[in-house]
């Protein structure tokens, strides 16, 4: 095991169908770095996300966790490792806000264990982390589409993954709690202990949150950080429309000409 890599591609292939998503991509992801995967529409984001997931098999390439094949590991190892958010989140059967979340300390658990102290105390925080802990014993289908997507990431919060791949998290969130959560994850990233892979439609929320990035675009693949790769060239390539820099107090700005 490689604990300076989290999670690694070797000449990973990805198609849909006659389509290409990414061709031989070589890619190493270590603890304390926050990606982004960015590209227009139908590019292939979310399922290059759940190829790095183990969700889905590359075409040709591998992928590895702390430098071992992810194959080689069960899901509950994986899930203990790798945590996903997905880009649309249903909870099909009634439950509470804080049973939910503790579905998050499954991976933890052997077939007959229930939950602890522990596992409580880490949801309970999980909640709180995200603004939800006064609802912790409502019924989930009473919240509302930004209430879920919190409580889908406190979920994920709870799991504690190694590195959490995050599809679209900011779906139906208000601009406080993008800022919220884009903090969220930006100080567990800091704490030099954990990974973080999200894709993005705002640039300007990459280039500011992010250090690194996947630009994706007709199965081209631009990677490295943020600072050298994203730029008005870039993005005009990237969209199909042409934007100019500005350079603002919280860092540049991308702004459609």
């Amino acid at each position: 095991m490689n604990a300076d890599v989290v999670l690694s591609t070797h000449s990973l292939t990805v198609d849909i169908g006659d389509i290409s998503v990414c061709d031989n991509l070589d890619l190493t992801i270590s603890p304390g770095q926050m990606w982004a995967i960015l590209g227009s529409n139908g590019a292939g984001k979310t399922t290059l996300l759940h190829t790095l997931a183990g969700l889905r098999e590359p075409n040709r390439g591998a992928v590895a966790l702390a430098g071992q094949a992810i194959d080689q590991f069960s899901r509950r190892q994986i899930a203990q490792r790798v945590g996903v958010l997905f880009q649309d989140c249903n909870d099909p059967y009634p439950a509470t806000v804080l049973e939910t979340v503790l579905i998050g300390r499954h991976p933890y658990l052997s077939a007959w264990q229930w939950e602890n102290a522990a596992d409580i105390d880490l949801a309970t925080q999980a909640l709180q982390a995200v603004g939800l802990d006064t609802l912790q014993d409502r019924i989930v289908d009473t919240l509302s589409g930004g209430e879920r997507r919190r409580l889908a990431m406190a979920t994920l919060l709870a799991q504690d993954p190694d590195i959490a791949l995050l599809d679209e998290p900011l779906n139906h969130l208000d601009l406080r709690y993008q800022m919220d959560i884009l903090n969220l994850l930006r100080r567990r990233v800091d704490s030099g202990q954990h990974a973080v892979m999200i894709i993005l439609h705002d640039v300007n929320l990459a280039a500011r949150f992010c250090d690194h990035a996947v630009l994706l675009h007709h199965g081209k693949v631009q990677q490295g950080p943020t600072s050298g790769i994203l730029d008005s060239n870039a993005i005009e390539q990237l969209y199909g429309y042409p934007v100019h820099q500005v350079d603002a107090p919280g860092g540049r700005v991308f702004v459609p000409t």
